[in-house]
């Protein structure tokens, strides 16, 4: 890249690598995976997942607000609504909020990418179906 930033970058909420970037990578604005949390959001959040309203409202947080302001009201219903304010994943996710709400990056080019998505879809695809007794043959 001639020695210049990416103008973003997305990663899991590796804490490491959130280290590292803003060491190595100060001009880029660093992003987390949105397939990521959600995926880590199924599993933390599993048992209020099957409430249709809970999920609408997560989702709203998620990809729905245009502004910071309707993210903070929407966040703060859901977490008041569905009793949530002791869920520690939340929270530190409600501390990130900067890093994968998309309210919070509509000043910062990304080419409308949220995710690292095609190449982690494709890697979770992968480990669901091959295991080490597979043939060659069996792979392709």
């Amino acid at each position: 890249m001639g020695y210049r930033q990416p103008k973003s970058i997305f990663i899991d909420q590796d804490q490491g690598m959130m280290k590292v970037i803003e060491i190595v990578l100060p001009e880029s604005s660093h992003r987390l995976c949105m397939w990521h949390i959600s995926n880590n959001a199924k599993q933390h959040l599993a048992s209020r997942f099957v409430n249709a309203e809970f999920k609408a409202q997560f989702n709203k947080c998620f990809y729905g607000c245009e502004s910071e302001t309707e993210f903070e009201s929407s966040w703060a219903t859901m977490i008041e609504s569905f009793e949530l304010q002791d869920y520690a994943w939340l929270k530190r996710l409600y501390e990130l909020r900067v890093k994968w709400c998309p309210a919070f990056s509509i000043d910062i080019f990304s080419a409308r990418i949220r995710s690292t998505q095609r190449s982690e879809s494709m890697n979770s695809i992968l480990n669901q179906i091959m295991n080490s007794s597979l043939s060659l043959i069996q792979v392709i």
